[in-house]
């Protein structure tokens, strides 16, 4: 509140209470991974998600020993795709990343032919 007091008549705050609980995907994903757990039906939307480095041995359960499944790496603290990459063998992620490992779609839902989120 003391903010919003010091603000100038053309200025603006563009940040919400609680929204680096969305805006880190680390903290997004443990919320609908929790939300998908307590309430299935509502909540799978959204592929098969990993937070790395604690979700790991369940991200190689995943993947099996064929390595069939490709997953997409998204670093935590990333933005405009840098560090981003797709893998299929899970030992190619650095054990320290702090990242979500997602199960990827090969034909996502499109807007206007682009990809959301």
């Amino acid at each position: 509140e003391e903010r919003c007091m010091k603000l100038r008549r053309p200025q603006k705050i563009n940040h919400f209470p609680g929204m680096q609980q969305v805006a880190h995907k680390c903290k997004l994903a443990r919320h609908l991974n929790r939300l998908r757990d307590s309430l299935p039906a509502l909540f799978d939307f959204h592929p098969e998600t990993f937070n790395l480095p604690v979700d790991a041995k369940a991200l190689q359960r995943a993947c099996g020993e064929k390595h069939k499944r490709t997953f997409i790496v998204k670093p935590d603290d990333g933005a405009c795709g840098v560090g981003i990459f797709l893998t299929r063998k899970p030992e190619r992620i650095p054990a320290t990343l702090v990242c979500v490992a997602q199960r990827y779609i090969t034909r996502p839902m499109l807007i206007d032919d682009r990809k959301f989120d």
